[in-house]
């Protein structure tokens, strides 16, 4: 239980004064994939301190679930799913915007074709890492006449092109 690191008093529920017909601001959303797409609710809740020592927080939360994407309420399943779909399946994003919605969540193409942008921080370490093992097996001379040694920019082509080379 959680309790004043100087005076070890307990801290009061905050949620237990509020009333029935409000919502606590705590609570957050993630979207996950099982079989169907479902909602998984997670109430945090919320403590006020129950002392007068200015050393602990007036109150104390419970951290927000783990996102791939701060700020989106998808959660980590959904956007692996949609990963395998595009380059693993080779599908285009509108059938997988359509396969999302048949799994009862409405996700549009134009939502994933600008999250794709996101991925390519994610993925750099991995593709420059493959590159330079690219490297390490061609032949000396055809290594040494490459002309940027430094690590390479990653784009979607990139992304594209290693999901071909590395199936899942």
């Amino acid at each position: 239980m959680l309790c004043c690191g100087r005076c070890r008093r307990q801290p009061h529920s905050v949620d237990a004064r509020a009333s029935h017909n409000q919502r606590p601001r705590s609570n957050s959303s993630v979207i996950e994939i099982a079989v169907k797409a479902d909602v998984r609710r997670i109430v945090r809740p919320r403590y006020r301190r129950g002392c007068d020592c200015p050393s602990s927080p007036p109150q104390a939360i419970a951290p927000p679930p783990a996102r791939l994407f701060p700020g989106t309420p998808h959660g980590i399943s959904v956007w692996a799913r949609i990963l395998y779909e595009r380059f693993a399946c080779f599908r285009p994003l509108r059938q997988v915007a359509a396969w999302m919605t048949d799994q009862g969540l409405a996700i549009a193409p134009g939502t994933m074709a600008d999250s794709m942008r996101r991925f390519l921080p994610l993925f750099a370490p991995l593709a420059v890492s493959l590159v330079f093992r690219l490297r390490a097996l061609l032949p000396r001379e055809v290594s040494t006449k490459s002309r940027n040694h430094e690590s390479p920019e990653i784009t979607l082509a990139h992304l594209r092109y290693l999901a071909c080379c590395f199936p899942v």
